[in-house]
């Protein structure tokens, strides 16, 4: 993806050059092109995934499609569903001569390990859970005792609000574009018709392009953290700011949960994902699991607007379990990964 993105700006620098260096007429228009369709296929590439071998000994991994990483520092993060931020398991940023590596841990809910890494929605390779404790075990990572459960609320980017503020950078960039041509409106023919004028004209359109889009690219990859947090005490539900104070909290004959399905449209199909309409004292909140494979049985309400908040599919499974152990919701189980539907 960082390659992908200096070829774009590479790219783009170069055709405007080139439009300077040729007043115009040379093929600058083709190689910002070039540039927009290089970064597109250096992202399909990346996503394509292949098997791959990792050799692990104490301080040091060998990967089969590089260089090895000796004396290796681990340091472990959440690892999130890209665009949309909601944990899908843990990654181990591994760090030494040689390089990085960033393994993922899939559907790991990172018990007992202190996650103190920064959040990727990318990894080099990945593995089951039970095997990312292997390696992590002998890579000589600690593993302590599992603390009280605390489940980390996203807020979600797939509700109008949060597409908004995804889209903000590009809406800012046709802004700007818009008023850039509103001025060479006001300043006429001159402008226009001369040589040096259309020059003028192409470079600065073709910067604001290509600045907007890296802005937006760029502003896309940055991982949004968790900012509230259910807490499962042993008599009462909490739902806190992360590393701040409480906006609610009621004991669990006050809580009440629904399960509700909210469809998803992509170009693979819809897909159904579980969400749960969660009243905790004065506070409802909708929350939901970006996981089909969590599905609620056939039968279930469904909900138009999306959910505002997201649990990380790992986490989700475990807020299910204590809610139903509460009596606060029905046994109703999430179907198989075999039986979850897709339309198309």
């Amino acid at each position: 993806m960082l390659a992908g993105l200096a070829w774009l700006v590479a790219g783009g620098a170069g055709g405007i050059a080139l439009a300077v260096a040729t007043h115009g007429d040379g093929p600058w228009g083709w190689a910002i092109g070039a540039a927009v369709v290089g970064y597109l296929i250096a992202t399909v590439a990346a996503i394509v995934p292949q098997q791959v071998r990792l050799e692990v000994a104490p301080g040091e991994v060998l990967p089969s499609w590089r260089r090895g990483v000796r004396n290796a520092e681990v340091a472990l993060g959440p690892w999130v569903v890209a665009g949309v931020d909601a944990s899908m398991g843990v990654v181990a940023h591994v760090r030494g001569d040689g390089g990085r590596l960033r393994i993922g841990g899939e559907q790991h809910a990172g018990d007992g390990y202190a996650l103190t890494g920064a959040p990727a929605r990318t990894v080099d390779c990945h593995l089951a859970a039970a095997d990312f404790d292997a390696l992590l075990a002998a890579l000589g990572v600690r593993r302590g005792a599992t603390g009280p459960l605390v489940i980390p609320l996203v807020r979600s980017t797939q509700t109008a609000g949060g597409v908004l503020r995804m889209m903000s950078p590009w809406l800012a960039t046709m802004a700007v574009a818009g008023g850039f041509g509103l001025v060479v409106a006001t300043l006429g023919e001159s402008l226009t018709e001369s040589p040096s004028g259309q020059l003028v004209i192409g470079g600065v359109t073709a910067a604001i392009v290509v600045g907007g889009l890296a802005l937006t690219i760029v502003r896309s990859m940055r991982v949004r953290r968790p900012e509230r947090e259910l807490r499962v005490e042993a008599a009462d539900l909490v739902v806190a700011n992360v590393g701040g104070g409480e906006l609610a909290r009621a004991g669990w004959g006050s809580v009440t949960a629904e399960p509700r399905v909210y469809r998803v449209g992509s170009g693979a199909g819809r897909f159904a994902m579980p969400a749960l309409e969660l009243t905790v004292g004065d506070m409802r909140l909708r929350v939901a699991a970006w996981d089909h494979r969590l599905a609620w049985p056939d039968g279930t309400p469904r909900v138009r607007r999306g959910p505002r908040w997201l649990v990380g599919s790992p986490q989700w499974p475990r807020l299910v379990a204590v809610l139903q152990e509460r009596g606060t919701l029905s046994p109703l189980s999430p179907s198989s990964a075999s039986g979850a539907r897709v339309s198309l």
